[in-house]
This record gives structure tokens, C-alpha cells and sequence, in this order.
């Protein structure tokens, strides 16, 4: 592949980012394309593309790399139930942008409020999170399998990219602080002069933080099908998210019912399990001290719980 294959928009809006980070040489907008190519190791000693240059500013990676496309999908009430669909092709360093437009534009509910006269609108689920999320995502893929897949659901989002985690790096452990360890080094490094990433496996952190923030369960991490999944969590307590927190069957029932009627108390609770009062108790005590839920602070027959 060669320079003639490079599209100047993306050099240009890598550009824009990098001196803005603070994170390229001086003088890097002066440059030609080649000079600014071979800064960042992205062209060989005989002047060939390297492949890192073709994903990042090519204008059809396709043609060299049939599975660097960005597939979102919007399903209704089951896996089979696909409603709409799309594919985000072109330079992978632009992909992030036009895949977080895309969902705001067409796959995700934004909440409308003000701020004074100020219109402000909110995505469903926290932007910041969600990008940093996709950004992975086209960092450390496996650019030699399949496509990156974002399933749109009403009470969640899976995010699915193909590329295993290092062997000494289980996904238990992703959670915890660890040094950064790019599979795409010239695709990482461009991304982090760009000030899109940080160069200290913040990510992951920053995407839990978010969604905390947010009021947001923590997104699920797992390896599934060769590749790396996260799961966007709508609702905090859904059955999914409610039965990895190491509850009894009956409590996980209990929460969902309380999150239709408002609220449950400690009889009802008895009559619901057919338990006795002393494990309805305790089964009420353990939710509260997870913060699931919250007492009514009454006491006696008028005392009820409710989702905190």
C-alpha cells in the first residue's frame, strides 16, 4: 500500500487532537504526510504503509483488512429479534466519533432537561463510559478476526471485540489497577498522542468510575467467544446483574417485586416465600446492608423496604 492510500481528513483531524494533547512534536502540522508518517513508525525503511497506517488513516481498510468495520445492532425483546442494523467503515482513528454519533442519533434515548435556559440532553447510559468502552475496543482488537459488535437491547447494551486478553491478565483482574499492554502498539500510540487514551490502563477504571457516578451498576467484563464483552447495565437491578451479587433466589425476587409495587414488607415477604419471620429478617437485613434496599425506619406493621 502506498502514501496515495492515505486519507488526508483523518491526518488532518489526528493533527487537530495531538496538538491539542500537548502530545506531538512541535512543528508536526508543518510536516508533510510522509515526514509525519515516519515520526510515528507508521511507514517502513522501503516506504511502505505499515499495516497500523492503513487502519488508521487509510482510505479503505477494508481492502487490506475485510473485518475492521464496526457492526451495531438494535434488538427487541430476544437475540433473534433484530430490528436495524449498521456498519461504521472507514479509518479507524475517526470510528469512534461516527459510531458515538450514530448512537445518539439513532439507537439511544437522551433525557431532555435545562439548566436555566440551557438545553441539556443526557444519554441513557454515561457518555464518557460508553466511549472509552468503543475506544478499547478499536485499540485491541484482533484486526485478523472479526468484526467489533455493539448489540443495542431496551435494558442494556454488549459491547463485543474480538482479541483475548494477555495469559497473565485474567479477566478478574481487569478491574484492578494494571499496566497497559496495547496489542496494536502504533495504533495505541497514535490514539494516546491524540489524547484519546492514556498510556496507564486507566481505561477500565475510568469506565467504572463513570458509571458509578452515574447511579449505574459496574458493566460486566467477560471473554466470551475469543474475544472481550462488556455489558452496559440500564437498569441496576435487573435479574442478570441481581444474581452475580451472591443472593438467595427468593431475595432476587423480592428486589424485582419491590421495583414493581414500591415497595415490601416483612410480612408480605414471609407470605411470598412461605419462610418465617426470623429468616424474612434476615433476608430483608442482608439487602439493606448491600444497599439494595432501605428500611422504612417504622417499626411494627406499618414498617416497609424499599429500593435505596
Amino acid at each position: 500500500s502506498s502514501i496515495g492510500e492515505i486519507e488526508d481528513t483523518a491526518v488532518a483531524s489526528f493533527l487537530r487532537a495531538a496538538i491539542k494533547s500537548g502530545r506531538i512534536y512541535p512543528d508536526a502540522d508543518k510536516d508533510g504526510t510522509v515526514a509525519l508518517l515516519e515520526n510515528l513508525e507508521l511507514i517502513t525503511s522501503e516506504g511502505k504503509l505499515k499495516a497500523a497506517a492503513v487502519l488508521l488513516f487509510g482510505k479503505k481498510p477494508m481492502k487490506y483488512f475485510i473485518s475492521s468495520y464496526f457492526k451495531i445492532g438494535k434488538f427487541g425483546t430476544s437475540d433473534s429479534d433484530l430490528r436495524f442494523q449498521d456498519t461504521i467503515e472507514g479509518n479507524i482513528f475517526e470510528m469512534v466519533d461516527r459510531v458515538m454519533r450514530l448512537l445518539k442519533e439513532r439507537y439511544l434515548v437522551s433525557a431532555i432537561s435545562y439548566d436555566g435556559i440551557q438545553r441539556v440532553e443526557k444519554l441513557e447510559y454515561p457518555e464518557a463510559a460508553l466511549r472509552e468502552a468503543i475506544l478499547n475496543a478499536i485499540v485491541h482488537k484482533d484486526y485478523t478476526d472479526s468484526t467489533i459488535q455493539l448489540s443495542v437491547y431496551d435494558d442494556k447494551l454488549i459491547l463485543w471485540n474480538p482479541g483475548k486478553l494477555p495469559d497473565d491478565l485474567p479477566i478478574e483482574k481487569l478491574k484492578e489497577k494494571h499496566a497497559s499492554r496495547p496489542r496494536n502498539k502504533h495504533i495505541a500510540e497514535v490514539f494516546f498522542r491524540a489524547g484519546y487514551i492514556e498510556s496507564w490502563g486507566r481505561g477500565i477504571d475510568k469506565i467504572l468510575t463513570t458509571c458509578r457516578e452515574e447511579g449505574l451498576p459496574e458493566p460486566i467484563f467477560e471473554e466470551a467467544w475469543g474475544g472481550i464483552q462488556v455489558t452496559f447495565l440500564k437498569d441496576i437491578y435487573t435479574e442478570e446483574y441481581l444474581s452475580k451479587l451472591n443472593l438467595h433466589d427468593r431475595q432476587i425476587k423480592a428486589v424485582l417485586q419491590v421495583k414493581k409495587l414500591g415497595k415490601i414488607s416483612n410480612r408480605k415477604y414471609q407470605e411470598l416465600f412461605n419462610v418465617s419471620r426470623n429468616t424474612a429478617s434476615r433476608d430483608l437485613a442482608d439487602l439493606v446492608e448491600k444497599k439494595i434496599l432501605q428500611s422504612s425506619g417504622d417499626k411494627g406493621a406499618g414498617a416497609f423496604y424499599s429500593i435505596k
